[in-house]
């Protein structure tokens, strides 16, 4: 296979990626000494996540290219090279922020005096490697001859891409930082790298969106937007302008009827509903601080999923959307009320609504599916996974629990839920078994190695580790092993009466 040798390189670089989040970025000689490594960033995780996914990508283009594509692992490449850069951005804009120079309470402020070391190298060559691999694989496609409407697309998207590595917000409480601070904008990143191929006006319209909630995160913050969200802002309208020129004449699809249009109008009342005040708190002689549902995580994952379900009606997983949808909201909503001083606004109460319409919505779209013997012991593994993810998220647990349950944080989160809720489906009306699995292991493994200093406490993470490592194996069976209704063990092993006696 042409290019074998690059697609041995992909896994290396997104390998040293990877080690390199665990190494420090900066460091600090004064008073304030610390560290920042690639983890510390809002970004760590996403660029984890899509370090695993190249690696993975490349072995299967090298040993089953049909399940790999070229374009997916080289564009999985270029966004790992810019997530890498978006780490190097936003690890300086926090050493950058001036902390109190006396002490608590203090009007005097100094820098902490961070430095760039090692970290930072290996992290940032990684990808520079994976760019170059990215560029490479992806050749054909780039080198194609564009029009004037698909090359001014293009321009725009790469000016949207531009901006979140820019300046977005600045206070004088906490510095100036990029746009890609927001996990809003890490998701309208995400889909334009790796969307771009075939980038439509819908997909442009739901990045508009997620460029939107990605300022909205100056009222929290008590800030103002910088020249980054404005040209972010400026060329997202601009690509929804010419990619709908570019469709005329528009053709409106029909109204949806019946519970159809009740699922609609929840998705749209969801979306609109994260714009709204979740969290207020008052605090004297400051005013008041408002939070959005799209500042956190889970909201802006569950914003993103319901724009998918807007944006393609017929989504084949369309239930297990929901069920993801109803988890995230859980999560932000029981996040949001564990906060000591905030109460809940109305923007909560309608997130929540429209969540209960989706999910009772979905009820009919289920299929039931008889769970057999060989499948019942999986199944109960995928589900426990899922609970040992997002169980812990929603402060259900005695509050002792609460950082030794926790299996994994963050994008770990959220991705580990969408991996769950696909492992029930695919053991019940069949799909992908062991690859998936294996991509679920990683992620409790590498919070192990992130945590290693406190592996006697986060037995949460161990207990997902056992799960993920069981519904390997029995994904392995099922898909090579010749199914696990005929594998039987060899019967030697059982033969106690061949184990060599005790010397006399």
């Amino acid at each position: 296979m042409r290019d074998r040798g690059l697609l041995l390189l992909m896994p290396a670089s997104a390998l040293t990626l990877l080690v390199s989040l665990y190494l420090p970025w900066q460091e600090s000689h004064t008073p304030f000494t610390g560290r920042l490594d690639g983890w510390s960033t809002g970004d760590g995780g996403a660029a984890a996540l899509v370090a695993l996914a190249l690696g993975f990508a490349a072995v299967l283009l090298l040993v089953r290219p049909r399940l790999a594509g070229r374009w997916i692992t080289g564009s999985l490449a270029i966004a790992l090279a810019y997530l890498t850069a978006g780490i190097g951005l936003q690890v300086h804009a926090e050493a950058a922020v001036h902390l109190p120079a006396f002490g608590a309470g203090s009007t005097t402020f100094e820098a902490a005096g961070y430095a760039w070391t090692y970290g930072s190298w290996i992290g940032l060559a990684a990808g520079g490697v994976a760019l170059g691999g990215g560029v490479i694989l992806c050749r054909r496609d780039l080198a194609r001859r564009l029009d004037a409407a698909d090359a001014l697309a293009v321009a725009l998207g790469l000016g949207i891409l531009a901006s979140f590595l820019l300046p977005w917000i600045t206070s004088s409480a906490i510095g100036r930082f990029p746009g890609l601070e927001a996990p809003t904008a890490t998701i309208a990143a995400l889909v334009l790298l790796l969307g771009a191929r075939r980038i439509r006006l819908p997909a442009a319209v739901a990045v508009a969106i997620l460029v939107g909630a990605s300022a909205t995160i100056v009222a929290s913050l008590k800030s103002e937007l910088l020249y980054g969200a404005w040209i972010g802002i400026g060329c997202s309208v601009a690509l929804v302008a010419v990619l709908a020129l570019r469709a005329r004449p528009l053709t409106m699809p029909a109204a949806p009827r019946g519970w159809a249009a009740a699922r609609t109008a929840a998705e749209l009342a969801l979306v609109v509903a994260l714009f709204l005040p979740w969290e207020k708190l008052a605090i004297p002689h400051q005013g008041t601080f408002a939070l959005d549902g799209w500042q956190e995580l889970a909201g802006a994952a569950a914003g993103a999923l319901a724009l998918l379900l807007l944006v393609v009606p017929r989504l084949p997983y369309a239930v297990e959307t929901v069920a993801a949808i109803a988890f995230l909201v859980a999560w932000i909503e029981t996040g949001f009320g564990s906060f000591t001083g905030f109460h809940m606004a109305y923007g909560a109460y309608v997130c929540l609504a429209a969540a209960s319409v989706l999910v009772v919505g979905a009820v009919p779209m289920l299929r039931p599916v008889p769970v057999s013997r060989r499948t019942a012991l999986p199944v109960a593994a995928a589900i426990c996974c899922v609970g040992s993810v997002v169980i812990p998220t929603w402060n259900a647990l005695p509050q002792s629990w609460t950082f030794e349950a926790g299996a994994v944080y963050g994008w770990f989160v959220v991705v580990g839920l969408l991996l769950g809720i696909y492992l029930i489906r695919a053991w019940t009306r069949g799909g992908r078994l062991t690859l998936p699995a294996l991509g679920f292991l990683a992620l409790p493994t590498l919070q192990l190695i992130r945590l290693r200093d406190e592996l006697g406490l986060v037995w949460g993470t161990w207990i997902l580790v056992g799960l993920c490592l069981v519904l390997v194996v029995l994904g392995w069976i099922e898909e090579y092993g010749g199914g696990l209704g005929s594998f039987r063990m060899p019967e030697e092993i059982w033969r106690v009466d061949r184990l060599p006696g005790a010397e006399s």
